[in-house]
């Protein structure tokens, strides 16, 4: 349940953040904690059984595209730069949050 409600709560924030109620870095922040959270909840699903090895695939296409995402926004980030990284990492999320959704109806906790 704690896990649970910590990714519940990193998902709220990642909305707030896309939302622009924060400045940037604390927008790659969020994002990253979100990112963080969503992952952790995949892996405590994985030895449940609920994620079957074709979801666990395509998991892993969204997970490097969310990372690959954070690390450019990151640098931009570093470097002064506006970021179009922010949308990527959206779009990658949105689908990581759909298969850890989709895997708990599947019988995970």
């Amino acid at each position: 349940m704690r896990q649970w409600m910590l990714t519940l709560w990193a998902s709220a924030a990642i909305v707030l953040m896309l939302c622009g109620c924060a400045n940037d870095a604390q927008r790659f922040m969020s994002a990253d904690a979100t990112y963080k959270a969503n992952l952790q909840a995949l892996i405590d699903l994985r030895p449940t059984g609920a994620i079957d090895d074709a979801t666990a695939l395509r998991i892993e296409v969204y997970r490097k595209a969310a990372r690959a995402a954070l690390d450019e926004w990151e640098t931009d980030l570093l470097e002064g730069r506006e970021s179009g990284a922010a949308a990527a990492f959206s779009r990658a999320l949105r689908m990581i949050v759909a298969a850890r959704l989709e895997a708990r109806k599947a019988g995970g906790t």
